[in-house]
Parts: C-alpha cells; structure tokens; sequence
C-alpha cells in the first residue's frame, strides 16, 4: 500500500504547528537577548563550527551561523514527541520562521544503536522519528534532526499537554468551531459540536484528534488556534506574560535557563513570526515489511533537504552534508529493498 502527497508553501502561513507554537512565541525572545553557553544533559552546547555529540556538521554550523535554530518537542506521557517544530531565528533582523516535522517521518533514531519497541522482539534502525526522544533522550532527538535536516540546533524545548491545558485556561479558554466528527472523537471532553470556547482540557482534547485526518489536514485545522492564541498573549501586559509563563515552567523541559526565557518576554511582541509548511514536502506514505504501521518517507530526503535550506535559510544553491546524502541513499536503498513499501 502506497500512496503520495506533495506540499507546496504558497502562503505566509500555511501548515499549522499546533497550540504548541504558542507557548514557544511566549518563551523564545529569551533566547534572544541570551548567548549564553547552557548543557544539553550534562553537555557542552556552546561550541562552534561543529559538535559530534549533536550531529552537527562543521560545514552546516558555519553557513547557519547568523540564525539560531531551536528544536521544540510536545509530548504525550510516554515521551514521545507527537509535535516537533523548529523555530529559526534571524539574529540580525529577530524574523522567525517555524516549521512542523511531521512526527511519522521516517529517519535513523540513532547512528550508534537499534532500539526495539513493545509488543515485539524487532530491532529498529529507521523508524517514527517521534519516537527518538522516547527510545533515548533529548540529546538523541536533537541529534536526529541536525543529522537528517543538516541543521546547527543546540537547544530544545520540550512540552507536555498539562502544559498546554494551563496555557488555554490561563488566557480564557479558546474560540473553535468543532465539527461533529472531531466532537464525536474527543472521548465526551467535547460535549456538543459548533463554535464554542474550549477550556484548556477541552483544547488538549481537539488538538489530539488525530482519526478525522491527515498530518497535513491537522495541521491545517489547527491554524486557527495558532493565531487566536498567539493574538490572545502578545496582547497581554509583560507582567501577565511572565505569570502565564510562571505558571507553565514546571511542565517545560529545556537546557535554557529560566533567566534567559524570562528575558525573552521582553521582546516576543516584537518578533516577526512567519509559520511555514510542513516537512518532508514530498513523501510517500508507506508500510513497515509487516504492515503494522506507516511512515512518511522522503522522497528524497536529499531534495527535501535542499528545499527547506531554500525556504527557510535562504540558500537556493545549498549541497547537502555528506551525512544527508548517505542517509538519503539508505533510505532509498530501504525502499528498494521492501523494508518499507
């Protein structure tokens, strides 16, 4: 079973990230004002023009240096990260740029091990790439997505959904007009379908749907949410954006310090956030050999590579890492071989 689907950003604001983004746009103007060298479980991450222990390139490092690339994770109770965003940061001009991974991308979860998963004795090199930051930990994620984006990310946010229920019910619940499939799907959270206000277990509630439609299709639903909420806190005085973060930081998980995030409320009314399509642009959906479960596999992941450095960094004539091209034709190698068809 195969079936293909191509993306094309042809707006400001396409594909949709989630109610995540929101709290990233409250938390990253930190990050800003702060250059400060911070540890990634127990690691240096201030180094340049390289680090190992994250997969970035030296060559990658140098080309993205006047941009700061954080990684942000949502994740369910078991730690897998259901949301994956990257926000890129211009440095000189404080332009933001966010973009969704979808989370049944496939990719290597780690260049040194095989992991195996519950309800099966089978080792994985290649699989969900949600579930690196389950199987290892954050550095494993942040490896994974350097190593296969050819990006220079040091930092990370992870977030669970208590998180954002706090947020929704901080700012007053959420305007969303809820269609009575995805009412029906929400496990009586939702009680009736059409536009009402969302508490913020409600909120959580529509947001994990995820039977009604694509990846695509849920990222583009959950658009209005973005804007809603983002309008909603960079309404608010400075003072009442540092007690909806205070009350929220227990529930984030980051190698940035709390000094450098509350710094950031000072200036998150004065980004200029632009969200972009989801990535891989082009994948086919397609089965593991036993057909258990799906991927999105790239195709390739080396032209999907070149794509994004255009449209996110600007480079419109950008080669790929030597690590790129030898995942890319792995994965090619994969599929030719039916370890996924």
């Amino acid at each position: 079973m195969s079936s293909s689907y191509r993306r094309r950003k042809n707006r400001s604001i396409a594909g949709v990230l989630g109610l995540l983004v929101v709290v990233l746009l409250v938390i990253i103007g930190f990050v800003l004002l702060s250059d400060s060298s911070e540890e990634i479980d127990g690691g240096p991450t201030a180094s340049i023009w390289g680090d190992e222990m994250l997969g970035i390139d030296s060559d990658v490092d140098e080309a993205l240096q006047g941009y700061r690339n954080i990684l942000i994770f949502g994740l369910d109770a078991k730690q897998r990260s259901d949301i994956i965003m990257v926000a890129s940061i211009n440095k000189e001009t404080n332009d933001v740029k966010v973009f969704s991974v979808y989370r049944d991308t496939y990719m290597q979860l780690n260049d040194e091990k095989t992991y195996s998963f519950s309800g099966g004795s089978a080792q994985y090199d290649f699989f969900k790439c949600n579930h690196a930051y389950f199987k290892g930990n954050a550095t494993v994620a942040v490896k994974e997505f350097n190593r296969h984006l050819d990006m220079n990310s040091r930092e990370y946010i992870g977030l669970d959904w208590a998180a954002i229920s706090e947020l929704v019910d901080e700012i007053g619940g959420i305007d969303v007009n809820v269609s009575p499939v995805v009412q029906s799907l929400t496990g009586g959270k939702i009680k009736h379908s059409g536009l009402q206000t969302l508490n913020g277990e409600q909120a959580v509630a529509y947001l994990r749907v995820r039977k009604d439609a694509t990846a695509v299709q849920r990222s583009e639903r959950n658009q209005e949410v973005l804007m809603q909420v983002f309008r909603k806190v960079t309404s608010m005085s400075k003072s009442e954006q540092l007690e909806i973060f205070d009350t929220i930081q227990d529930e984030i998980e980051t190698n940035m310090s709390t000094e450098t995030m509350h710094e950031m409320l000072k200036t998150v009314s004065d980004l200029n956030v632009e969200s972009c399509d989801g990535w891989p642009y082009d994948y086919d959906v397609l089965w593991q050999d036993d057909n258990s479960f799906y991927y999105y596999v790239p195709d390739t992941l080396e032209s999907n590579v070149i794509e994004l450095h255009k449209n996110i960094w600007g480079q419109s004539d950008y080669s790929v890492s030597s690590t790129v091209k030898n995942l890319s034709s792995t994965i090619i190698k994969n599929k030719e071989e039916k370890v996924v068809r």
